[in-house]
């Protein structure tokens, strides 16, 4: 099993794990559906920058800034649902916040 996929199976046994904090709803359910493909996108997304960033002329000139904004956007996405009292979200999104540093871990 290659890593993206240890990953994936991970992430994806967490928010199912988040879903029993509370009675299981439809609505909760689509949310772990929603943040896991969010979460393969992530993923793609990190490796393309991570390739941006080792070449010399990159392809796309503003590559660095999308980490800014993923951890932007997590961080205002994790408010939200904390306000919210959405549990898989929140769960989905503190995840999506520290996997930038996870990888950055993992590849030194």
């Amino acid at each position: 099993m290659r890593t993206w996929q240890k990953e994936a199976l991970v992430v994806l046994l967490v928010l199912i794990g988040s879903l029993f904090f509370k009675p299981i709803t439809l609505p909760d359910v689509v949310c772990v559906i929603a943040v896991w493909v969010t979460f393969l996108h992530a993923q793609v997304a990190d490796r393309m920058q991570e390739k941006q960033a080792k070449m010399s002329t990159p392809d796309v000139e503003c590559f660095r800034w999308s980490n800014r904004y993923f951890l932007i956007k997590e961080s205002l996405w994790i408010l939200f649902f904390l306000l919210l009292k959405s549990y898989p979200a929140l769960i989905g999104s503190v995840v999506f916040f520290i996997y930038p540093y996870w990888r950055k871990i993992y590849r030194s």
